[in-house]
């Protein structure tokens, strides 16, 4: 189970990054000297001057990526992409100062992207230390023994930051020490006591059950725009401005704003962009924003343009399904851009939507007959998506025959299909060279985890079912998961609750509606809290019947006991996760973390 979950995620990132490898110093090079020969034919063509200024950066040729990104910027002053990559460069080379501006300038027209927000975050945080996911019995012992001996109660420490869900649940259940509630500005989480036959609400019950609170209803907006319902996600962003704003703090009354000015535009209610007579705001991010919009709306000419524009600034925004429905309704009226129909396939694997992405690639590929990545896509679609080792053979040939040279993608990729289709030998071989070929790199890296599965003596259905993607025909529904754990990165708590539910995870359907409830309490809205509260112990509970040693649903309940300041309890739910005879690493390293700063 643990292997498998990674492995989903090997598989997604394989899949959505186009130079999933880190070639050599030479390979680079002569990349970037054939797109710059391409540039010199087609100056114009934004998408390979960014490519060129990707690789460029990848070479450490840091003063001529920034020239081209400067060309970039100077035709589209508001492409997201060669911004990031500009602030990329500036990390890099030290000047926090310049990246920060950069950074700001992002989240000023886009206040919810989240890699602008994730890198900011990076650099006004100190180095953290990784640490091993690799638990001994020795330690699970000494841990045990610890809880069993502790009387003392002390500080609830921060627990680790692992990306996913442990970097939602990180910030989520609040550090306590005893008496030291004012000098830390922390707070408790209020107790809730649940009987265990009180059965939980199913996930449309939480979705549907009318609130009065101005948080809830943002909550539910994000989730319909995470769904792709702007009209939707605008009501019940005007249902949170009649519940009464001023509830809110300053972090979520920004987000408010953002969100319901991007709802607007994207279900085309242009007159709540026309900010033109809120003088007093005129310094505000968002209505810069807003009027920034309003005025490049206006300028659109006709219904194609407008769609694209509006999938454009939901791509920045990382509304993506959002963005799937504007370049459908692009193409639907008429419309043959290769680069709207890529971006529109790659949405709809993002998505889920593999059928109509299989029928996205297969169309590409008509237009763009001469473009070997068109056939790569496809040809890693039936890798991934849909396993289909004739037709992935079919396309990853043509492929090669258009590209001329060796791609070590495409190589690596016929490993995975090869084995996935019982020819082991041939995968193995095949991936040794490759090796060989790149030592180093992290390409060298995901090489040897795929050589080292094939030699376990995995067979060739666990692999393929390893490989698809979440919710496609051959993934099963755990993989669902990995989608929950993205919302749970994101704060997007009801999103987040209904992939866990259809992954069959009951524990992490109850983090996620803990983490909400969390939110909540420190909003100052306790009754929405204590509901929200109620309803992840209710689910945990359920799940601690069926399965007591479960380490992620006691790993939930020690969180929140914890949070809630019942130091003793939360220790019995360490101590009993810990006994779990399979358990994901990151609950069992979790819950050691509790213990050990429970228990000092």
């Amino acid at each position: 189970m643990i292997k498998k979950h990674l492995l989903v995620f090997l598989a997604l990132a394989v899949f959505m990054t186009p130079a999933y490898c880190s070639l050599k110093a030479q390979d680079l090079a002569e990349q970037a000297k054939k797109h710059k020969a391409t540039l010199e034919k087609t100056p114009h063509d934004m998408r390979v001057r960014q490519r060129y200024a990707e690789l460029l950066s990848e070479a450490g040729d840091y003063a001529e990526a920034k020239r081209q990104i400067s060309i970039i910027l100077a035709n589209a002053p508001n492409n997201m992409a060669a911004m990031i990559s500009l602030a990329r460069i500036q990390i890099a080379e030290g000047d926090i100062t310049s990246a920060r501006e950069t950074l700001t300038s992002i989240l000023e027209k886009s206040p919810a992207h989240r890699e602008a927000g994730s890198m900011m975050a990076s650099i006004s945080e100190s180095n953290k230390l990784e640490e091993t996911l690799e638990i001994t019995e020795q330690q699970k012992a000494a841990v045990l023994s610890q809880i069993a001996s502790e009387k003392e109660q002390a500080v609830f420490e921060e627990i680790s930051k692992e990306e996913g869900e442990a970097a939602a649940l990180s910030h989520v259940f609040t550090p306590y020490r005893a008496g030291q509630e004012k000098a830390l500005n922390i707070f408790r989480l209020p107790m809730i006591d649940v009987p265990g036959t009180n059965k939980p609400l199913k996930f449309a019950d939480m979705l549907s059950k009318k609130t009065f609170s101005p948080a809830v209803n943002l909550f539910k907006a994000d989730y319909f725009l995470y769904r792709g319902d702007s009209k939707k996600a605008f009501e019940y962003l005007q249902k949170s401005q009649a519940s009464g704003l001023e509830r809110l703090d300053a972090a979520y009354l920004d987000k408010y704003a953002a969100m319901r000015v991007l709802s607007a535009a994207y279900s085309e209610n242009f007159d709540v962009l026309d900010v033109s007579q809120n003088a007093a705001d005129s310094n505000s991010p968002v209505v810069k924003m807003a009027s920034g919009l309003h005025a490049q709306i206006k300028e659109i000419p006709d219904k194609i343009s407008l769609n694209k524009f509006l999938g454009g600034l939901a791509v920045a925004n990382e509304h993506y399904k959002v963005a799937e429905i504007k370049f459908e309704q692009a193409l639907s009226e008429g419309d043959e851009d290769p680069l709207i129909l890529s971006m529109l396939a790659e949405l709809q694997v993002r998505n889920g939507s593999y059928a109509k992405a299989e029928k996205s690639f297969m169309q590409l590929a008509k237009i763009e007959k001469d473009n070997p990545e068109v056939f790569l896509n496809l040809a890693r679609f039936y890798l991934t998506a849909d396993f289909n080792y004739g037709k992935f053979r079919t396309y990853a040939a043509i492929s090669a025959n258009l590209r001329k040279e060796t791609d070590p993608r495409l190589e690596y990729f016929k490993a995975l299909a090869d084995y996935g289709a019982g020819f082991g030998k041939q995968a193995e071989e095949v991936l040794e060279k490759l090796i060989e070929a790149y030592p180093y790199s992290e390409f060298a890296k995901v090489c040897s985890i795929s050589l080292a599965r094939i030699k376990s003596g995995e067979s060739p259905a666990d692999f393929i079912e390893s490989l698809a993607l979440p919710g496609s025909s051959k993934a099963p529904a755990a993989s669902y998961a990995m989608w929950a754990a993205d919302n749970m990165e994101r704060a997007s708590w009801f999103a987040a609750a209904e992939e866990f539910a259809k992954a069959g995870s009951v524990a992490g359907e109850a983090r996620a509606w803990f983490a909400a409830g969390a939110e909540l309490a420190k909003l100052g809205d306790m009754e929405e809290s204590k509901n929200f509260l109620s309803q992840g112990v209710a689910l945990a509970k359920q799940r601690l019947q069926a399965k007591p040693n479960d380490a992620e649903a006691n790993l939930s309940m020690a969180l929140y006991l914890s949070s809630a300041g019942d130091h003793a309890k939360s220790l019995e739910h360490v101590s009993a996760g810990l006994e779990d005879p399979e358990p994901m690493p990151e609950a069992m390293m979790k819950l050691i973390k509790i213990a050990e700063s429970l228990g000092n």
